[in-house]
């Protein structure tokens, strides 16, 4: 067994054989202890595995490394990337399905419970209705259930996520129409040879219609006997009745009521109603701004700090694109911090937000702005004001399902003491960020 072979083998065995945790046993200059080895050969082995993404890498002080089948076996999870920023980072990819949602126990954790229950109705799932404004994460939410039917074993590990996005066909609903279903060779011009469509594609997996609202009425129409049968025909052939077993998502930013048939609306039994970024709490807008921040510090691979002044304003801006938007604005941000800066840190300052941010603002005011007078911390540190409050957030939820009679008021009290003892004690200082 060569050096680089016993290199792999004893990482995979530690990453197996104990827990994944900040241990020195998964740094490469133990290994090179271990297997009397220099630490330069160790790391450069490494660093090949990432390249090949055999390796899992967490680039803290000091850097560690773990084998990525060995992982991907003991958590049971599709992994998002092979090198992180943090260990936090990495342990993030632990979570399952809905635990990885921002909100999945706070303002999401109803729809939640009914997404989960459309992929677990037997025998094929219930047809759902995701709707909400652009760029909350209805697309996210529809992967999220894929993942979560395949974990929860009601769906074959081989099935497909087959997404279509039907305002690419408004215009031309027949193409749709001979997406959907297939042809049969001679349906049309240019039809050539029998084609499947993507029902057959999803067969036993999940069948995602973004967009549905552009459908046009016979489209919908054709959608009613595979719903209500699970069969349908290909286009050009009546004769021949075709099957599919998929678990049917639908998505739509209008109304449902406003914009689809009823007779479609009635075969949908589910509908959950996603909610704006403003209307959610700000605890889970600092953990969005976290969460993204620090997304784009593991893929620049630089220390990433934020001024007091630039986060406050990402916290008091109404993002009419919602996620999505805030999402691209953090890039956005980033692309010109780098700009300005050559260190390993990037540091955001007010000024590196985009220009619309400031259209309140006079230009005179912003000459004379100095990136000085700003306070940085580390974008880390947000987390850690974002711990403590959870608690006193679950606790007021107990309090009023005690009120409503769903908790036993005695209990809550007890808990509430020992709550306010640790909350008194801890170092919270949100208004810091304030």
């Amino acid at each position: 067994m060569t050096s680089k072979q016993l290199v792999y083998e004893e990482i995979k065995r530690r990453t197996l054989e104990n827990n994944i945790e900040e241990n020195e046993i998964f740094t490469a200059n133990d290994l090179a202890t271990s297997l009397n080895l220099s630490r330069n050969t160790v790391s450069q082995y490494l660093n090949e595995g990432l390249k090949d993404e055999s390796i899992v890498k967490v680039n803290s002080r000091p850097v560690y490394f773990f084998d990525k089948s060995a992982l991907i076996k003991k958590w049971n999870v599709r992994f998002m990337g092979n090198e992180f920023a943090s260990f936090d980072l990495l342990m993030a990819q632990k979570e399952h399905d809905f635990d990885q949602l921002i909100g999945y126990n706070g303002s999401l954790s109803s729809i939640v419970e009914q997404c989960k229950a459309a992929m677990c109705y037997p025998d094929n799932g219930l047809p759902i209705m995701i709707y909400g404004p652009t760029g909350t994460g209805k697309t996210l939410l529809a992967n999220t259930m894929y993942d979560y039917a395949l974990h929860q074993g009601v769906i074959e590990s081989n099935s497909r996520f087959v997404s279509v996005n039907c305002s690419e066909y408004a215009n031309n609903p027949e193409l749709l129409t001979s997406n959907l279903f297939g042809h049969v060779k001679g349906a049309y011009t240019s039809a050539e040879e029998d084609q499947d469509g993507l029902i057959s594609l999803a067969n036993g997996g999940v069948l995602f219609l973004d967009e549905v609202h552009c459908l046009k009425a016979e489209c919908q129409e054709k959608l009613f006997q595979f719903m209500d049968k699970g069969i349908y025909h290909k286009v050009g052939d009546n004769d021949k009745w075709y099957k599919s077993k998929c678990r049917l998502i639908f998505a739509t930013t209008e109304n449902p009521q406003d914009a689809l048939l009823k007779t479609l609306l009635r075969r949908i039994p589910i509908t959950v109603s996603v909610p704006s970024l403003k209307d959610r709490p700000l605890l889970e807008k600092r953990e969005l701004i976290y969460r993204l921040l620090e997304q784009e510090e593991s893929k620049l691979g630089k220390d990433m700090y934020i001024s007091n002044l630039a986060y406050s304003t990402f916290l008091d801006y109404e993002f009419k694109g919602n996620i999505g938007e805030l999402k691209n604005t953090i890039k956005a941000t980033c692309a010109k911090g780098l700009l300005n800066q050559s260190s390993d840190t990037l540091q955001i300052h007010l000024l590196d937000l985009p220009s619309y941010f400031f259209e309140t603002i006079k230009s005179m005011q912003l000459k004379t702005h100095s990136r000085d007078n700003e306070t940085l911390f580390s974008i880390h540190d947000l987390k850690g004001e974002l711990k403590p409050v959870i608690p006193l957030l679950q606790f007021y939820a107990k309090l009023l399902n005690a009120f409503e009679g769903e908790e036993d008021f005695s209990k809550v009290v007890d808990q509430s003491k020992v709550l306010i003892q640790n909350f008194g004690s801890s170092s919270v200082n949100v208004g810091r960020f304030i």
